[in-house]
This record gives structure tokens, sequence and C-alpha cells, in this order.
């Protein structure tokens, strides 16, 4: 299930040079609420009514969800359904970990990931580490037909710290890594240049999936779907991005700060492989009232390898590392293969490509935010992506939320459409004391038997009653 929800800006945006900024600022998390959903809506070609138990306990320090997701199968379209007991949706309940749907997260620490220490296991959502531009607002639930559990840990000082990443620790492969330092913090008097941070970022898929397991039948070339219902996988490889990176804050008052960075990245397994990211990120805060105004704004140049994509983990990965998304089926390739144009990965004939990255997220706390960002290359390649987000939560008698994303841009052009390359996710809520109604659309990807490409776009709509009690 895809769950899109308004990121701090400062934790979002900025790298670790924010931290004695968010100390100031207050935690941003999920309300503690018992919440009943009902729904009748489609899936597919099918008809469910979805029914949701949630509990959400949140405190300053830590936090509790637990759920219990049941989507009742009213009407089975061919291809016929084989559901679980008779009437649950079958891909809900098909492999041993989606036992744990019932667990939505547990964490200790601040809630938005600044504090000295912090550790949350189950659901990872906006998940980035450092600059970003290996891993940028990853998210593990984003196949719906899996559970996944998460842990992201980070422990810091004034002068260091380090994060580790594990997108799954029921069946790991997906890791990250990082640490960083701000060496002229380590002397016992303050100067300007204690604001200078180094780090090192190593992601990884150790079961980085390279070719996948094809049916030939009748001149056609469809991908295998196991009963696990991802695709099978006919070859693995360990598939690795390192990188370093340099920070410092060159101005910083109450109402601006500007840091510039650089991060140089190296991938494993292709040929070259190489990221130069030169960019600045610009934050500021404007008083309004009892709040401010939080503008955030990254700009940044790239210089990268003809096989080279940053941010490579991102937010649709545990869909594309099955299948790069395109805007028309026939390839199922996975995004690895991509990226290398013989079998081996060791002949990289495209030229070096310049790129840019540009995000800004403005907002007033409760009442309004708003978040865009466009990835653009240069070359033969479609590889850019652009991410919109509206949140409007102020008015008492409704509220309306919209996340719109495209990966494999051909250009400015190409902003906006619904093809296999678009996730839209629009809510309209009406809350009426505690109960409310809720109306969503959504367009996701979902694993599908018989097709040319594993994964192809779903649309899922629902119509309920939400009944909420805050803690």
């Amino acid at each position: 299930m895809l769950v899109v929800l308004a990121p701090s800006a400062s934790a979002q945006l900025t790298g670790d040079h924010a931290v004695n900024k968010a100390k100031a600022s207050r935690p941003d998390r999920e309300p503690s609420v018992i919440e009943a959903h009902a729904s009748f809506g489609r899936i597919a070609e099918d008809f469910y009514l979805t029914m949701v138990f949630r509990l959400n306990y949140n405190q300053d320090y830590w936090g509790l969800g637990l759920q219990l997701p049941l989507r009742i199968e009213l009407q089975d379209e061919d291809p016929q359904s084989d559901n679980a007991a008779g009437i649950l949706r079958a891909e809900d309940w098909d492999h041993w970990t989606d036992a744990l749907r019932f667990f939505r997260y547990a964490y200790v620490g601040r809630a938005d990931r600044l504090g000295a220490a912090y550790a949350r296991l189950g659901l990872l959502e906006r998940l980035t580490l450092g600059h970003g531009s290996i891993l940028h607002r990853y998210n593990n639930g984003m196949d719906i037909n899996r559970w996944r559990v998460g842990v992201d840990t980070i422990a810091r000082t004034d002068a260091f710290g380090g994060e580790v990443v594990v997108g799954d620790v029921l069946s790991p492969y997906l890791t990250g890594v990082r640490g960083w330092l701000r060496p002229f913090r380590l002397r016992l008097f303050r100067d300007y240049w204690d604001r200078l941070e180094i780090g090192t970022t190593m992601v990884a898929d150790w079961k980085a999936p390279f070719l996948l397991d094809r049916r030939d039948d009748a001149a056609l070339n469809f991908v295998n779907i196991g009963d696990d219902n991802l695709p099978e996988v006919l070859e693995d490889r360990a598939f690795a991005i390192m990188g370093i990176d340099l920070g410092m804050c060159v101005f910083q008052s109450d109402l601006l700060s500007i840091t510039p960075y650089t991060d140089v990245n190296m991938m494993t397994t292709v040929d070259e492989g190489w990221g130069v990211h030169v960019g600045v990120l610009w934050e500021s805060e404007i008083p309004a009232g009892e709040e401010a105004v939080q503008i955030a704004l990254r700009t940044e140049y790239r210089r990268v390898s003809g096989d080279y994509l940053g941010p490579y983990f991102n937010t649709v990965y545990e869909i594309e590392r099955y299948q790069r998304l395109r805007a028309t089926g026939g390839r199922g390739e996975t995004k690895l293969a991509s990226l290398c144009q013989d079998g081996d990965c060791d002949d990289n004939r495209r030229p070096w490509r310049n790129g840019a990255f540009i995000e800004l997220q403005a907002g007033l706390k409760d009442v309004l935010l708003v978040g865009s960002e466009y990835i653009d290359y240069g070359g033969e390649l479609d590889d850019g992506s652009f991410r919109l987000y509206v949140d409007l939560p102020y008015f008492e008698f409704a509220q309306l939320r919209a996340f719109y994303y495209r990966v494999n841009l051909e250009g400015t052009n190409d902003l906006f459409a619904f093809d296999e390359r678009t996730a839209l996710v629009a809510e309209l809520h009406v809350p009426i004391y505690y109960v409310g109604f809720r109306v969503r659309w959504w367009r996701i990807w979902q694993a599908t038997p018989g097709e040319e490409d594993p994964y192809k776009s779903v649309d899922d709509w629902n119509i309920g009653v939400i009944v909420r009690i805050k803690l």
C-alpha cells in the first residue's frame, strides 16, 4: 500500500547539518488515534469491502502503530482469484511475512528522526540518506502485495554520527549505511569551520534481480509470477553504490541558511557508474503568527557516466528492481539490467551526461504543505522523474491530499500523463465529529501474470466511512 504523509521540511530536505536547528522545532508525528475504516471499492477488475482497524499511539519519544486490514472480495471477475479463507484477498496473505501486516511500526526517539538516537521498525516512508543522491524518499511498502518490516536506526553526537537502514529484516536484501563527521567540532573551541560536514554512504541490494524467468508460449514472452506474487528471478547480482560527500553551511540566520555540498558516487557491477553532484540547500523560515512558513529549496547540477542513475534507490525501487517502468510494455527489463549494454555490464558505450535536480518544499504546519521535485538528464535515456504533493489539512469541514509521481520522463513535455510510469493518490476527507467520510482514488503497480512486463498500473478507488477517536 502506498502511504503518503506530510514530512517535516527540515527533516526531508536538509542533511545532518540541520540537527541543531531541528531540535528547536516541534516533532512532526502522526496523532494518537483509534480508527475504524469501512469502504467499498475496486482493485484491478475485482470489487472489495475493505475494513481496517488501526491504533496509533505516538508520544514525543516513542510510538506504536497496529492495524488489522481485511479486504473481502464481493465480486470476482476473470481471471478468478484463489482467495484466502474463501473471501479474503489472496495477494494480501500469500507470503509468510504477510502475517505481520497487523504491525505498522514502532519507534523510539524523536519522531522526525533528528534526535541523538532513533530507531524505527516496520513501515519506512520517505527515507533519505544524506543529501539523497543515492537513496531518496525510499518506501518499502510500495508493493501492495507484499508486507515488509524495515529498520532505520540512527545515533549521533554533535561531532559525528551514523545510520543503518534495512528494507526488510525478514527477507534482507536492501541495506544502507551512512556515517558523518564534523571534524572541527572535535576541537575545544568553535569557529566558522565547525559547520563543515564530511560523510560517506553505501547502499546495496545484495540480491538485485538481473534476469527474470520467462515462459515462451506461441511467440509470447511472459514473465513468470511466483506463488509469492513476485516475478520469478532467473539471475540476481550483488549491487552497491558507494559515495563520499562534503557540505558546509556558509550562511545561517534566523530567516535563511545556505549550504553548498558535493557528492561523488560510484556504482559496482556496471562498467563505469560514476556520478558527481554539486548543489546548494536553501532554507528559510518566515514568521506567520505563532507558526512559521518553512521554505526549503535544493538546486543541484550533476555530471554522470552513461550507466549511472541517481538516486538509484527511490520511491518506486521495490517495483523497479524487477521492472524498469516504461511508457509502453513489452520489455520487462530489471532496473540493473537497464544500465548494462551486454550481459557482463562491462561495456558502456553511452557518453557522459549532464543533469539537474530541483526540489522545493514550502508550507505552514497544519495549514498547507506543497512539495515538488524534478530530475532530468541529457542523453538518449529517458530517466527523469517528477513528484508533486499537496496537503491541505486546515479546514474543519474537509481535508484534501494529493500525490503525483512520474518516473523515466522523456523531458519537460512529459510531466503529466497517466500510463505505466505514473502513480497517483487523491483523497478527500470530510470529518463530522468522530465520524468522517472519505473518497480515495489511486493508481499503483501490481504484479500481473501473463504479461510481457511483470508489473502494470492498476487503478483502485474506494468510498467509505471512518470512525476516529483521538487519544
